[in-house]
């Protein structure tokens, strides 16, 4: 791996990561502040050589962790890879269906574009702003991705999921989906059309002589990839360098029930969340709470792996739990913005020799140097190695 980049979108996350292969990876794409705090995050992390992702990796389903998909342009991308975390099998028959189907209606419902449902799709979605054919493939604990020698492995979610707690926890964000279903005509809508169009049998699709990929063809055939360049690279920044204030996508208040369906389906999506870990250069969180942190450190304690070159905090550096203080990092990196640096947990300086956050630093570039097998340099020392090979 060459450079990991972090963008400064906020409460949210947008991070790339380069490999030694020329293959670049986008792991979400959304911000608390909106899709076009996201999207200009995006811009600023792929415009200057005129990159594009080849793969996409969202953590969880969270519009703060992908609204930027839904500000790109149709055919402006070369996607060949997505990846989403897969939905455990519950104790409880049918509790996976029903669990998915409330968070993929509750995403489009608080968007804001019930009238154009089917935009809000993120599979759909995809297949509208990639020129190239490519497939989708849900993880699990224990999968790994191989992506020119790098190799990604999946920490969480598990493939099946036995704990009652956290059953119990999907099961009262359901309920609350189902009390909204009956107080908003909106949401009763877009319910209606995902069923009919059985929207989320593809999320759940597995094909076993892929090994669960499923291959999608474009929504729209390649155009004049010079043409999408200028439009979609170049384009002058509407919000923060105009000075205006950035609005999030729905001005609509909410009902209250909506509201109280969205936040139980949100700490549900949490403790869902993937994490991985790349060697012993990258160990991610997610957004997992302190049970499901519990768990993956736990597992990487059995494999003996607890020193990294980067940890990116759970839930933008405001979830902690004592057993993270089993690892150490030579950095850990927070995506956060005005919101979440206010809830920062002040445990993570005592676990890495550098603790760096978007808020403070703004866009942040790691460089990794593929010949080391340690981190121990300071920061001084690795810039200067980093210099001396350039």
């Amino acid at each position: 791996m060459k450079y990991l980049y972090l963008s400064d979108v906020g409460d949210g996350l947008c991070m790339r990561l380069d490999t030694i292969g020329n293959r670049s990876i986008l792991i979400d794409c959304g911000s608390q502040a909106g899709s076009e705090k996201a999207f200009k995050g995006f811009k600023k992390i792929f415009r200057y050589h005129y990159e594009k992702p080849d793969i996409f990796i969202l953590s969880h389903f969270h519009i703060d962790h992908y609204n930027g998909i839904f500000k790109m342009e149709n055919n402006s991308i070369g996607l060949k890879e997505l990846y989403c975390p897969g939905i455990p099998e519950f104790t409880k028959k049918g509790l996976k269906d029903e669990y998915l189907m409330a968070l993929l209606c509750m995403t489009a419902r608080v968007l804001g574009n019930g009238s154009k449902s089917a935009e809000v799709d993120l599979i759909n979605k995809m297949r509208d702003i990639t020129y190239s054919k490519f497939f989708f493939r849900h993880l699990y604990q224990n999968d790994n991705v191989n992506i020119n020698g790098l190799r990604i492995d999946v920490l969480w979610p598990p493939k099946i999921l036995k704990d009652e707690e956290i059953t119990k926890l999907i099961e009262k964000a359901v309920q609350d989906f189902n009390k909204a279903l009956e107080n908003d005509c909106e949401l009763r809508n877009i319910y209606k059309k995902y069923e009919e169009n059985k929207i989320i049998e593809k999320y759940l699709y597995t094909d076993e002589n892929h090994r669960d990929k499923v291959f999608y063809e474009p929504e729209i055939k390649k155009q004049e990839f010079k043409k999408n360049i200028e439009s979609e690279y170049i384009e002058k920044d509407k919000d923060v360098d105009n000075g205006k204030k950035i609005e999030t996508d729905n001005k609509e208040k909410l009902h209250c029930t909506i509201q109280t369906a969205n936040e139980s389906l949100r700490k549900a999506a949490n403790q869902l969340s993937l994490s991985f870990a790349i060697d012993d250069r990258i160990l991610f969180l997610g957004d997992l709470e302190k049970k499901e942190i519990i768990n993956v450190i736990e597992t990487l304690k059995d494999e003996e792996r607890k020193n990294f070159a980067v940890l990116i905090t759970p839930h933008h550096g405001t979830h902690w739990d004592d057993s993270l203080k089993s690892i150490r990092c030579e950095y850990a990196l927070s995506s956060n913005g005005i919101k979440m640096i206010g809830k920062f947990k002040e445990e993570f300086k005592k676990i890495s020799n550098n603790c760096e956050s978007t808020f403070v630093s703004g866009d942040i570039l790691f460089p990794f140097m593929p010949f080391l097998s340690r981190y121990d340099y300071t920061f001084y020392e690795f810039i200067k190695r980093f210099l001396l090979i350039i």
